[in-house]
């Protein structure tokens, strides 16, 4: 996190662009990576605690703001940022869904077959629901 966030020119961003930027690039990059690792909450809510740091760094918000306002919808006056435990359950979700009706490539099938224990039915290709689309 320190090195993503490091990377960026020292420049203020507003909190709209800082929400934007992390939960179109980070988020994502953590949580895919945080899928085939069996992380505690403790260690996902450092993470998310450290984006929070950084994030407020750079749009010159204060550190103190409550979770509600950070991670709430943005409807609802908050800032829209995506919650790092939440994407990773989803994105973990989908895996399954993907690997349950074979469209999963074979070796997460085969670590989802290995760490839940159930039948997952193996696919011939790799990715068969590109099928759909050729």
């Amino acid at each position: 996190i320190d090195s993503y966030f490091s990377s960026l020119p020292n420049m203020l961003f507003s909190p709209k662009e800082a929400v934007r930027l992390i939960n179109s690039q980070l988020i994502p990059k953590l949580a895919y990576r945080m899928t085939v690792h069996c992380l505690s909450f403790e260690v996902v809510d450092l993470f998310q605690k450290g984006i929070w740091y950084h994030m407020s760094r750079i749009s010159k918000l204060p550190k103190i703001t409550p979770t509600k306002a950070r991670y709430g919808p943005v409807k609802e006056g908050a800032l829209g940022l995506f919650e790092l435990n939440t994407r990773i359950a989803t994105l973990t979700l989908t895996q399954f869904q993907r690997a349950r009706h074979g469209e999963s490539p074979q070796m997460v099938t085969k670590l989802l077959k290995q760490a839940l224990d159930i039948p997952i039915p193996e696919s011939e290709s790799m990715y068969s629901i590109a099928k759909c689309y050729v």
